[in-house]
């Protein structure tokens, strides 16, 4: 996630949360309860879920997270993380079974302790070859105006890279252990796999 200053005056993300979730998403945005299993890691939704389910039953879903950040010079804006949250077939409950972050800045919303979740079912992990990973983080502003649409672009521009660095790595682990790594059929699945999102203060006020 990309640095910036937690912001000392107090500011209510649920307005812009329900705003971004109505543009991008058909899912619905409620509450998936908190109740991380044991082995889970606070960086492996993906696996953790997997894991889950494989002794547990149920299915994986698929959306997001929120994070309410703060840049001095533009204001305040949501960073959407890639998550996934696990499916009971006893009860058809969300859970989310993954720890949070021990660095609370890194924490999502939560309301009345459980993970604010925008379930989205075009949010399928990005998979290139036998490599599965997050999609990249969105961002959407808070306090609309173009010079943060222009601040988020290039956060977006980061992420973007940060997400191939991650993908292109994980690759030639697969091709050092035997697994091949094809370049150039890489580039084209990468580039549909980790395209950055951002809403524009324009698109966001729609």
């Amino acid at each position: 996630m990309h640095p910036s200053d937690i912001s000392s005056d107090p500011v209510d993300p649920n307005p812009a949360i329900r705003r971004f979730a109505h543009a991008w998403s058909a899912g619905p945005i409620g509450l998936a309860k908190l109740l991380p299993e044991v082995s889970a890691l606070h960086t492996s939704c993906l696996a953790n879920v997997q894991a889950k389910v494989e002794r547990d039953g149920g299915q994986i879903t698929y959306g997001w997270t929120f994070l309410l950040r703060f840049a001095p010079d533009f204001g305040h804006y949501l960073v959407a993380t890639h998550h996934a949250v696990w499916h009971s077939s006893r009860d058809m409950s969300l859970v989310d079974v993954t720890p949070f972050h021990p660095e609370s800045r890194h924490q999502p919303i939560t309301q009345r302790g459980d993970t604010l979740f925008l379930v989205d079912q075009c949010a399928h992990p990005a998979r290139v070859g036998n490599v599965v990973s997050p999609l990249p983080s969105r961002f959407f502003p808070v306090d609309p105006g173009p010079a943060i649409d222009s601040y988020l672009v290039e956060l977006a521009r980061k992420e973007e890279q940060e997400c191939r660095d991650h993908v292109e790595r994980l690759l030639r682990t697969q091709g050092r252990d035997g697994d091949a790594y094809k370049p150039i059929d890489t580039e084209r699945q990468l580039q549909e796999a980790v395209s950055p999102r951002v809403l524009s203060s324009g698109q966001f006020q729609r």
